[in-house]
């Protein structure tokens, strides 16, 4: 049986600055690994056209693609988190204020951080996902 859904509004500032904050420890962690496995893709890997088949060359090339990407994604993650973390935390002090009353953290990201939420998820999973592909390949 679920839990009831509260009734009543709450501050949910801190409950979602954590969420965006609980990202940034994994986010780091595959873009940690994506300058790893780039750095030793450029030093092991040559792409010789006359030996190397057309999908050789394509995989060879693809897998440079996917790290930087996986990279930039994650520390897009990284930045964008911080941003909106501080900018909950700082919410008082703030001239334009974010309404936090909501009943779940996850309902006040939908509601009043729709495009940082959007860019923390994505961005997490599809750099995830890059990366993942890289090893792959």
């Amino acid at each position: 049986m679920l839990p009831p859904v509260p009734s009543e509004l709450t501050d949910f500032a801190i409950g979602s600055a954590s969420w965006m904050t609980g990202l940034r420890t994994p986010a780091a962690l595959v873009a940690g690994s994506a300058m790893s496995g780039l750095n030793a893709y450029s030093s092991g890997v040559s792409i010789d056209f006359e030996s190397d088949t057309f999908p050789q060359v394509v995989a060879k090339r693809s897998i440079g693609v996917l790290l930087v990407t996986s990279f930039i994604l994650e520390m897009m993650v990284i930045f964008v988190a911080t941003v909106t973390s501080t900018k909950l935390l700082g919410n008082v002090d703030s001239a334009n204020k974010i309404n936090t009353m909501a009943r779940s953290s996850v309902g006040l990201m939908h509601r009043g951080l729709e495009f940082e939420y959007v860019i923390i998820r994505f961005g997490f999973l599809q750099g995830l996902l890059h990366w993942l592909c890289s090893v792959g390949l």
